[in-house]
């Protein structure tokens, strides 16, 4: 549970998350991982957590903060280059309808780069780097040869097809009770795609799990306004 904590300590977790998000740039917002700060803090099962696309390192330095407090490992999988040259299926990614700012998500090859330097940097300064280990490559050549069997699971791969490469080959080893989160949760084209209960039966065997928040993100509240966050997230039960 969260009050085994102490107070301070958990403020002290805050202040540090919150200096991460001022001097690293973050593809997600604050209360996207204030979500899952809160799961991670009150997960029940044993496993390292991973994370799938690292950008310049501020989720990263923010997962290894919570790994030294709970005492888990952190491997933090990424090109460290950018994207991959997009296939035909992730040129380009409609949002849902009720996404007003822009209708499509538009991708690139060697868009969201970080290099492994550049992301080491901002752990060892924002982070602790102690507890995290760094696995360069793309995913279909990284991930079947992975070992662990992880509790938590954060990705923000952007392409369908890297995000099925994801689960193939992390939720058959996703501990019971663990979480998988994503933060694609308001891109239709992503959502439709990786919930299709066909390719949930032929590449894990079975049917996909709910999937919380997905098309609508996890909700935070401004004053007298719902808004919708772009994480959604699957919850291992069997």
């Amino acid at each position: 549970m969260i009050n085994k904590y102490e107070l301070k300590t958990i403020k002290d977790l805050q202040d540090k998350i919150e200096e991460i998000d001022k001097y690293i740039k973050c593809a997600h917002d604050p209360f996207e991982f204030y979500l899952m700060e809160a799961i991670i803090l009150t997960l029940n099962t044993d496993g390292p957590i991973v994370e799938l696309g690292c950008y310049k390192g501020g989720s990263t330095a923010k997962l290894s903060l919570l790994c030294k407090l709970t005492g888990r490992k952190l491997f933090a999988f990424d090109s460290f280059e950018g994207l991959p040259p997009p296939t035909s299926i992730d040129l380009k990614h409609k949002f849902m309808p009720w996404i007003y700012e822009k209708k499509h998500a538009v991708y690139s090859e060697s868009a969201y780069a970080g290099t492994l330097d550049e992301v080491k940097r901002n752990v060892t300064i924002y982070g602790d780097i102690n507890n995290c280990e760094f696995i360069k490559g793309y995913f279909e050549n990284t991930l079947p040869s992975f070992k662990e069997k992880p509790a938590f699971i954060f990705m923000d791969v952007d392409y369908i097809e890297s995000a099925r490469t994801v689960i193939k080959y992390l939720w058959p080893k996703l501990t019971i009770g663990g979480y998988l989160f994503s933060h694609e949760a308001l891109v239709e084209d992503f959502i439709k795609q990786i919930s299709s209960p066909q390719w949930w039966q032929k590449e894990i065997g079975h049917a996909p799990p709910l999937m919380y928040g997905a098309g609508y993100g996890s909700c935070w509240r401004s004053k007298f306004i719902a808004l919708p966050s772009n994480v959604f997230y699957l919850q291992k039960t069997f």
